[in-house]
């Protein structure tokens, strides 16, 4: 026989895998209960490529969601997230919130990377003079400097 915390939390469990089971379905998701990361039922499940917290999936179902606005406001987290700038919970999102527009992340975007690609030339300069570097070769992940000894150092972004 069940204890009654041990009742209620197997109640609990059905229901968190029940809205689980209901946003997969809503989007279009295979369901399985094992998509709880970690096994934890009830906090964060990874559905496909996305790690969805619960209360995430409850305002999803709860208002009615259109179906793609959660992925836009996934996409939009993630890039904000990268950006180092201040994300806006889901149900924020569709209450409709203050959001940066596509042109201004545009621009955070070239003037974060405008300013990754200065300090990596401060870096070659610091290490141009300290280790008697000859060259440096950029690419999208950082820089490779050559020494004169003909040794080469790896700073990445």
């Amino acid at each position: 026989m069940l204890t009654f915390f041990e009742e209620k939390y197997k109640e609990y469990k059905g229901c968190c895998n029940w809205i689980l089971f209901s946003f997969c379905g809503k989007h279009e998701y295979e369901y399985e209960e094992d998509l709880w990361v970690a096994g934890d039922i009830g906090t964060i499940a990874l559905i496909g490529d996305l790690y969805v917290d619960l209360q995430d999936m409850i305002t999803d179902l709860n208002n009615n969601a259109p179906k793609e606005e959660f992925l836009k406001w996934y996409d939009y987290s993630l890039e904000v997230y990268q950006l180092g700038l201040n994300n806006v919970n889901y149900k924020s999102w569709l209450n409709g919130c203050p959001r940066y527009t596509d042109e201004e992340l545009k621009m955070i975007r070239e003037k974060k990377e405008e300013a990754m690609i200065r300090e990596l030339e401060w870096i070659t300069d610091i290490h141009t003079k300290k280790d008697n570097i000859i060259s440096g070769i950029f690419d999208s992940e950082g820089i490779t400097l050559t020494k004169k000894d003909g040794t080469n150092v790896r700073i990445n972004y």
